[in-house]
């Protein structure tokens, strides 16, 4: 089947904030892994992740320090960047 532009795949990550579970959900066809990388607001790699399901995946943040990250990902040539607060 053809994706059709405004059907391009995206990722919601919920709760936010989150305290020990952090969900990822995708939207839209996903065909290839996704890489996901975890960075700490002082640009530390805390964590990094290769998912390849195309439903809603749980991912133990439990023993992240309290604070703000930046979360990039990385879907065939579709990137983005989402902010998650860990409380």
């Amino acid at each position: 089947s053809t994706i059709e532009l405004n059907e391009a795949r995206s990722l919601r990550f919920f709760p936010n904030p989150a305290r020990d579970l952090l969900h990822v959900q995708w939207h839209g066809a996903l065909q290839d892994e996704t890489y996901l990388q975890v960075f700490s607001t002082d640009g530390k790699l805390m964590q990094d992740y290769i998912l390849n399901t195309t439903t809603t995946q749980s991912l133990d943040i439990s023993n992240w320090p309290s604070g703000v990250y930046m979360i990039r990902w990385q879907a065939g040539e579709e990137s983005g960047f989402n902010r998650v607060v860990k409380t």
